[in-house]
Formats: structure tokens, sequence, C-alpha cells
């Protein structure tokens, strides 16, 4: 029963590699997606919200895929893929490089820089014609801000990561920075009655913080064919942030926020 999705989208790029700064590149993209008839699945409470709180139509799409049994009690949901009404977001993502050879001045043989960042203008995402039109981009809440209906999502407005190689010879030494911006608790922008496809906040979490992680790493060429290397993910060992209600597993969000702590990890790579 699911018919194609259809899609209209637009995108502009630059990239721009002065000759007056060597080793500098810089990407600027600019995108703007709708995709109608946008294909995904509905949790079962969004089901009996937007069935009996919002359509109200017992031969809606959406209340048929509610069973019921000769005494009226629920039995099974219709969790299978299907055509919703409308996904659409838009942003900008942008990457800046810079590759120098050090002064001999200075220790080491080169140094690399890698910036790359992304802002989200826009994240929409409709169930049906009648539902609420919610506007995720830095925000985070259930089903309405994620891609496929399911689960919770943290939409920040920017994100970027930062990355900086210092290399000497056959020793290089790695670091970086990861970031996420701040996100607001969506629901708290919902009239009460009109909480549909929104996770409840039942702790009041209203607001996560600016999220910052940082890796150290390393590589060492002992020949051609050899090279040894490690790495220490999340070095601070930064904890996640803690949502009650607005949780997708273990209180938080383990798909954006690390759940692990600091760990680490080395390498050995053999080419033949």
């Amino acid at each position: 029963a699911i018919k194609p999705e259809s899609c209209e989208t637009y995108t502009y790029g630059v990239v721009f590699t002065p000759q007056f700064v060597p080793g500098l590149s810089v990407v600027v993209d600019y995108y703007n997606i709708q995709i109608d008839d946008a294909i995904g699945s509905i949790t079962p409470i969004q089901l009996m919200d937007s069935c009996y709180l919002v359509l109200q139509d017992p031969n809606s799409a959406l209340c048929k895929k509610i069973t019921r049994d000769a005494n009226g009690r629920v039995i099974r949901f219709d969790q299978r893929d299907s055509n919703l009404t409308l996904l659409k977001t838009s942003g900008i993502d942008f990457s800046i490089y810079y590759n120098a050879k050090l002064p001999e001045a200075l220790p080491g043989d080169r140094i690399n820089i890698s910036f790359q960042g992304g802002t989200v203008d826009s994240f929409v995402r409709l169930l049906f014609p009648a539902d609420n039109l919610f506007d995720c981009a830095g925000d985070f809440g259930g089903g309405a801000c994620s891609d496929a209906g399911t689960g919770i999502r943290a939409i920040p407005a920017f994100r970027s990561n930062l990355a900086v190689a210092w290399i000497d010879g056959p020793l290089t030494i790695r670091g970086a920075w990861r970031y996420q911006g701040q996100v607001d608790a969506l629901i708290k922008r919902v009239p009460e009655p009109q909480w549909r496809n929104v996770a409840p906040n039942l702790n009041n979490v209203q607001h996560i913080d600016a999220w910052d992680y940082f890796d150290l790493g390393f590589s060492y060429r002992i020949n051609d064919n050899l090279r040894v290397g490690g790495t220490i993910s999340n070095v601070f060992e930064k904890e996640p942030p803690i949502l009650g209600s607005a949780q997708q597993d273990a209180n938080t969000l383990p798909n954006q926020y690390d759940i692990i702590g600091r760990r680490y990890a080395i390498n050995l790579v053999w080419k033949m």
C-alpha cells in the first residue's frame, strides 16, 4: 500500500581555494529538502492521540491501524511503514581545510586543520494534514522531531567538529573537539491540550546545554608495512544529560550523547 515518495531538493554550493593562502579550502553548501508522502512509521501512542484527539474519524487511515476486539479493547496496532504527509528541512553545511608546512622554528613537519559544521534552519515533520506543524530546529522531543517518526531526537541548530593533526615524520598526533549546540524541549511551546506526537516531559527538563567532547589520538609508522595507533575518546569523561521521560534509552539520548564515558583503543595495521 506504500506509494513512492516525491521530493524537491535545492542545493547551492561554493568552493573557495585562495591562492594567497596555500593549503586552504573552504566549502559552503545550502540545502533545502522537501519530501511529500514521506515513508515512516507511527508509534502506538501517536496513533491513539492522532485518531481519538485529532481526527476523531473511525474511517480515517490512522484510526484503521488500531484493532479492537468484540469488547472494544485495543488488541493490535499496525506499525508498518506508511506514507506520511511531509518532511522538510533546510540549513547550511560548511567545511574548512588547512594543510601547511610548519616553519623551521617550530617542531614538526606539517599541520592539518579540519573544521566541519552545519546549521539547521528548519526541520518540519507532518504526520497528516490536521496534525500540528512542529519546527524542531533547536529543539528535542518525541515523534515529531525524528526522521522516521519513532524515538526521540535532539536537533541542535548548530553542530561542529574541529580536528587538528600535527605531523612529524612517521608520527602523527591528533586532537578533536566535537560540539553540538543547545536545545530546548519542544513541548514547552505546545499548548497542553495539543500535546500530540510529543513526549511529555514529566521531569520538567526544558533545556539541554551545548555539549562538548574532546578526543585524542596518535599513529606511528614503524615502516612501510606496519603502523601502530591509539585513541582516547571523551577525554574528560563527560556524562550525558539526564532527561527523565524525554529519554530514549539509559535515561538520555544515547544516539547523540555519550553514555560510555572515557574509553581507549589501540590498533595495529599491517599492509602487505
